[in-house]
């Protein structure tokens, strides 16, 4: 082994080593898609299966497909919120993080719920379940912006890292 090896080995322990096992096979899955070793994923993915009754929907869906989610569909399916308030919060995280052009910015109530609707799962009233994952403690969600004075402006929101933390 060479000296370049070592360092990269002790730098991966200590950034990993004060995570919890969900959030090391959260970041080890989106390095090795990120650096494109598909034949690792494959290996870790088998590694992990027995694994799955522990770990929560998403991550499970992720060791089961390695490359990813490719629509927001089967990410949805994947996750299988059982609530509106959790669907929302699961679309809101994909077009914010996983989509093929996540946004650098803020999403629509709108935006969202077009997207959901897409997949025969819009909701009644996008802002009361945005409320919700706002109101939760911590915020699932965030407010970034609000265009116009009146109550009903168009406002923009993010996912927060709790809200991240929750679908994963």
């Amino acid at each position: 082994m060479e000296l370049n090896d070592l360092r990269a080995f002790e730098a991966v322990l200590e950034t990993l080593e004060p995570l919890t096992q969900d959030e090391r096979v959260r970041v080890l899955r989106w390095t090795i898609e990120k650096l494109g070793l598909d034949g690792v994923g494959t290996a870790l993915a088998s590694a992990l299966k027995r694994d799955l009754k522990t770990v929560n929907p998403v991550t499970a869906a992720f060791v089961r497909n390695p490359g990813g989610f490719q629509t927001i569909g089967e990410f949805v399916a994947a996750a299988n919120p059982r609530t509106d308030v959790d669907r929302v919060l699961c679309a809101a995280l994909y077009l914010q993080e996983l989509g093929a052009e996540p946004l650098t910015g803020s999403l629509t109530g709108k935006q969202i719920n077009d997207e959901l609707k897409h997949l025969g799962h819009g909701v009644k009233n996008i802002t009361d379940c945005i409320n919700t994952l706002k109101a939760r403690k911590p915020q699932h969600m965030i407010q970034t912006k609000k265009s116009g004075k009146s109550r009903q402006a168009w406002k923009e929101y993010r996912v927060t890292s709790a809200g991240h933390d929750y679908i994963f």
